[in-house]
């Protein structure tokens, strides 16, 4: 009966805690997919770009994420000028360990390709970003991003 009380206590404790670390701001944890991703990668997007397709491994131990982002053509230079800016112009360190997000999804296959390259991201550049843009819709740029810790 001791146990149980301790148990229902301290697990009550802790939700109040995490509500206050929430509520306070201390606790940031992107909720959804493009949240995630300008958290993850660093960039702005323009207003109207469209998540098409997102999926996050969610391991605790080197989580990665691969995504697929409209972005109306009228709007994405500044996103283009910005990704080339953080751009590695030395890609032998682009290296990959193991799978990569993209080799699980049948949807990542960029066509006619606009450029394509690999960046440090998020905070203290603790994520590798690959980009592709690609010219595939003619109202939109498509946007191929995969993240790995």
């Amino acid at each position: 009966m001791k146990l149980q009380k301790i148990l229902i206590s301290s697990g009550i404790l802790f939700c109040l805690l995490y509500i206050i670390l929430v509520l306070y701001g201390f606790y940031k944890e992107p909720r959804d997919g493009l949240e995630r991703i300008k958290y993850e990668t660093g960039l702005e997007f323009p207003t109207n770009s469209i998540v098409v397709y997102f999926v996050w491994t969610k391991h605790t131990i080197d989580p990665a994420w691969a995504s697929k982002i409209a972005i109306p053509k009228a709007s994405s230079d500044e996103l283009i000028q910005s990704i080339k800016a953080k751009c590695l112009l030395d890609m032998t360190c682009t290296t990959v360990d193991g799978s990569v997000p993209s080799d699980s999804v049948d949807w990542w296959n960029p066509k006619n390709v606009i450029f394509d390259c690999y960046y440090d991201g998020g905070e203290n550049d603790r994520f590798l970003v690959h980009v592709i843009f690609t010219n595939e819709e003619d109202d939109y740029v498509t946007l191929y991003v995969e993240c790995m810790m």
